[in-house]
């Protein structure tokens, strides 16, 4: 019989993972999973491994995924396929991993999650397992990044989800999701401006390298509100990181919104401010110079909507 082991360090107490495989590879660990008493949570995650709980455990599958990026028929075609086998007709084991407050436990701990050649097949959770705190915080962080990056635009509620920061043919918001609005649209768009768009006003460029990277392997191409959902934790899990005590890695920006205490929020704030989202206020009690927004503003925003998230 197989056995497959991992602890992952979870903060408060460990979680000790033990699922025998009966021989087979980790891939197939969902089945073993749900026989133990585990539920599949991927849906309600965009089967998005940066949005997985403490103590959920998410199983992979190794593929080939390509990207074609086609900006004169403004089209993405993203073409995932089955991974070689290997000389004796097996296909490759998979992986498994367990996610935590700051990264990921598999064989070794990492701050981000297994690369972009493997394809989530379920995210397990377990009741008394898992915190979903980490995930009221990262819903309740996004509602604020929302509120500042649309909440000044000079448009209904209805279309401020839809915001250009640069209005295309004469519209200062978008209706189409299919693609990001300014994809393949360059002989439109003015020098000098910027094509940030919708809820998170994300630019091409980072909208790009999500699909591009993709955990999980099942990002869409599209410019939906889940997408969009899935390009800003992206560019929060890339954001400035600092190195670990013995350099194996960095500690994201991600990681202190989901430990959420205030200062960790208030430093991940100010690393966004500088290199993501210029809205974001960078001093305790210094108002944002053009939005009249401080840092004392974003934490009582971010406390009373993780409250809102907590209790939903």
């Amino acid at each position: 019989m197989g056995e497959y082991t991992r602890e992952a360090p979870l903060k408060k107490d460990n979680v000790v993972l033990h699922v025998i495989l009966g021989g087979d590879p980790a891939r197939v660990a969902g089945g073993f999973l749900i026989e133990d008493g585990w539920v599949d949570v991927s849906d309600s995650l965009y089967g998005d491994p940066l949005l997985a709980a403490p103590g959920d455990v998410i199983v992979y599958k190794k593929v080939n995924k390509s990207v074609d990026f086609n900006e004169s028929k403004r089209k993405v075609t993203i073409s995932v396929t089955a991974a070689a086998k290997d000389a004796k007709g097996n296909e490759p084991a998979g992986h498994i991993e367990i996610r935590t407050y700051d990264g990921f436990v598999s064989d070794y701990w990492k701050a981000r999650p297994v690369g972009v050649n493997y394809q989530i097949s379920g995210i397990y959770r377990k009741s008394g397992y898992s915190d979903l705190w980490p995930i009221y915080r990262l819903k309740a962080f996004l509602r604020v990044l929302e509120k500042r990056e649309t909440g000044t635009v000079a448009l209904p509620n209805d279309k401020k989800p839809f915001a250009l920061n640069t209005p295309l043919d004469g519209k200062a918001y978008f209706s189409d999701s299919d693609l990001h609005p300014w994809f393949g649209r360059k002989e439109k768009f003015p020098s000098g401006h910027t094509d940030a768009a919708g809820r998170y006003q994300i630019r091409i460029a980072s909208w790009h390298d999500a699909i591009q990277s993709g955990y999980g392997c099942n990002i869409k191409s599209d410019f939906s509100d889940e997408t969009q959902t899935r390009v800003a934790l992206n560019i929060v899990l890339w954001t400035g990181c600092t190195k670990t005590i013995d350099n194996s890695d960095c500690r994201t920006v991600l990681a202190l919104i989901r430990e959420g205490g205030r200062n960790q929020i208030a430093e991940a704030v100010k690393r966004l401010a500088v290199s993501a989202w210029t809205s974001l206020p960078k001093d305790w009690d210094k108002p944002h110079p053009n939005l009249n927004y401080s840092m004392k503003d974003f934490l009582h925003d971010f406390e009373q909507y993780t409250l809102e998230e907590s209790q939903k």
